[in-house]
């Protein structure tokens, strides 16, 4: 007897300095007696966080926020905190408002959030799923568009250097049609993007300047990795799929034990998943107190699969609760040899210690518990603390679950990604990168074997197309036939730059008017005529982003359990100022100036020239006045 009273008392002890004290305060603060009452339901079921009234909560939350009822939204987003567990809205709703209200407290609740959204694998892998495909849909937008205001930038060239080649052979309409019927039978071939996308860039290759060339093989190197790679998202398929595998398992880390679930586990009958449903389905027995039942589940799982530390841990809760401690200890040690780290499995190891008044191992046991981090693993199950529980389980963690959906996805037929895209590109996405790289290549073998003599290049008066075919460089510069027949014939050098600058002027001014129609049909094309392509590139991203927005009101992929409207204001408002703003900028971006020398014709001449009025004038003779004849008599 005495014996005992010395346990209990040591045991007392030890969870007074191990273990934080536990209350279902935040359960009693719900106003609403059907969620109350819900979440009562939920704990006797062994939810691990009460995720449905969190969210409850939260929406309601959002709804006193719209209503300017800050302080009374605050208490609802804290508790909805509270009762989650891991669940990161509230925390980010918290910070927002926060910060509008320059709250100091908005950093550490916006730190909370990203922590949150790192231990929560569905919010994780559906910001993943959602990042993953913006990113791919942005870069392949970004080069496409690039590739089209480049087109425009150098139609004149391409056209110029189609009629130098076979202008011979075959009629052309006039000049202003070309681009127009070249644009029609494009669209009407109905290709698809990633094909458009190769003919752009065969065409425009050859006249771009070395730093555009750059960037878009920058973009290339961007896009294929991105194709590459999209083999890849297959993992995030059973994220976003509500009946695969995959997220049925992970609902034991959300929901509590019913019907529902038990159905939705046991159905799954692929012998691939054999070892996580078995201890799936002998955690849900083993919360409702089945323990024989779930004893044989997870018996089974761990014969599966020896290095699933979880199934160890819960199946020492079973011994546990059997009063079998020494295989309880035995469960809880296999885990430990197979996951070292686990705060779960020193913790509990610790409490069984206790029952066998094996207090220094316990002590041990229970400081290295919370050297892990025992505290975090209540604080995001704060269901359990509901319950005073000696032990706690284990559920399936975020690196667990994305081990399911990386073996789930290798299953799937076709490309998560390339599925998505193909009525858009038309060309399985996942195989685009042999095309982009190809496509590279030939452009490039293009480039270097076309001739000089039959490339492209701009006249260096008046910048409109010309080659070494039809430039005229009789007068020391590289002249369009235009400019060379304003000044054929003529001798004087000041007289012929004289009209030469005036042509200039009145072309450039003129292509100047075309360029200005012709860019501003989207944002970042009037940056990429005038050469500057990095900011082009960027205003073009961020408008493709904002539009996208706009299209899937925020997210494409969406949380079905979601309570709150992904219609907020402030998803229209923003994307709509990014793309105004692309805009105003693109309309405001100044002309560069000429940077052009104000002669044009080389120096030489105007050197000669000089000579040789120099030489006029020394062999005319002076004429002699009148007074200076007077003078000499």
């Amino acid at each position: 007897m005495i014996q005992r009273c010395i346990a209990i008392l040591l045991s007392a002890g030890l969870l007074l300095a191990f273990c934080t004290r536990s209350a279902a305060g935040p359960v009693e603060e719900i106003e609403d007696a059907r969620v109350r009452s819900y979440s009562y339901d939920q704990i006797m079921q062994g939810t691990p966080a009460l995720l449905v009234p969190s969210k409850i909560l939260y929406r309601e939350a959002v709804d006193l926020i719209e209503k300017g009822e800050w302080e009374s939204a605050r208490q609802k987003l804290m508790l909805a905190a509270d009762l989650s567990g891991n669940y990161p809205d509230p925390f980010f709703t918290l910070a927002k408002n926060e910060l509008l209200r320059f709250d100091p407290n908005c950093l550490p609740h916006l730190i909370e959030g990203f922590e949150r959204l790192a231990q929560n694998f569905y919010v994780q892998a559906l910001v993943g799923a959602n990042l993953a495909l913006i990113i791919t849909i942005a870069a392949i937008g970004t080069l496409f568009l690039t590739l089209m205001h480049m087109t425009l930038k150098y139609w004149p060239f391409i056209e110029h250097s189609i009629r130098e080649r076979y202008s011979a052979r075959f009629s052309f309409p006039p000049a202003s049609w070309i681009g127009g019927i070249f644009l029609i039978v494009l669209v009407s071939m109905r290709i698809g993007i990633a094909l458009y996308i190769m003919i752009l860039i065969l065409s425009v290759w050859v006249s771009l300047k070395t730093k555009e060339r750059v960037v878009l093989i920058g973009m290339i190197v961007f896009v294929s990795a991105l194709s590459f790679f999209a083999p890849c998202s297959n993992t995030l398929a059973p994220v976003v799929d509500q009946g695969s595998a995959t997220r049925r398992l992970s609902l034991i880390n959300e929901r509590g034990t019913d019907d529902e679930l038990f159905r939705l586990i046991s159905g799954i009958e692929d012998p691939a998943y054999g070892a996580s449903r078995d201890y799936a389905v002998g955690t849900l027995l083993y919360r409702l107190g089945i323990l024989n039942e779930a004893r044989d589940f997870l018996l089974s799982s761990v014969t599966m699969d020896k290095d699933f530390a979880p199934a160890y841990i819960n199946l020492g809760n079973v011994y546990f609760k059997q009063e079998d401690y020494n295989r309880a200890l035995a469960g809880y040690q296999n885990a430990l040899t197979i996951d070292g780290e686990n705060a779960l499995a020193h913790y509990n190891l610790g409490q069984t210690y206790i029952e066998k008044m094996l207090f220094a191992e316990s002590s041990n046991s229970l400081r290295r518990a919370n050297e892990l981090g025992i505290e975090d693993y209540k604080t995001t199950h704060p269901a359990t603390q509901f319950r005073n529980l000696t032990i706690f389980e284990e559920g399936f963690s975020v690196r667990n679950l994305w081990n399911l959906a990386y073996i789930e996805g290798r299953t799937r037929k076709g490309v998560f990604f390339s599925e998505i895209l193909g009525p858009f590109l038309l060309f399985p996405f996942h195989y685009m990168w042999i095309l982009l790289v190809l496509t590279t290549i030939v452009a490039i073998t293009i480039g270097i074997k076309t001739p000089k003599a039959k490339k492209t290049f701009n006249c260096e008066n008046c910048d409109r197309p010309v080659c070494g075919i039809c430039a005229d460089e009789e007068l020391g510069a590289s002249l369009c036939p235009d400019c060379a027949g304003v000044v054929e014939g003529l001798s004087s050098v000041k007289v012929m730059e004289a009209l030469l600058r005036h042509r200039r002027q009145k072309i450039l001014k003129s292509q100047a008017k075309r360029a200005r129609r012709r860019t501003l049909l989207l944002p970042g094309g009037t940056h990429i005529y005038q050469g500057k392509i990095f900011a082009g590139t960027f205003f073009i991203t961020a408008s493709l982003i904002a539009v996208a927005s706009l299209a899937w009101r925020g997210f494409y992929f969406k949380d079905p359990s979601s309570l709150i409207d992904s219609g907020s204001i402030w998803r229209l408002i923003v994307p709509v100022a990014v793309i105004v703003y692309s805009y105003l900028v693109s309309f405001l971006q100044k002309e560069p100036k000429d940077s052009r020398p104000f002669w044009i014709l080389p120096q030489e001449l105007r050197d000669i020239e000089k000579k040789e009025h120099e030489r006029k004038t020394e062999t005319v003779p002076k004429e002699t006045m009148p007074w200076e004849t007077a003078d000499v008599l």
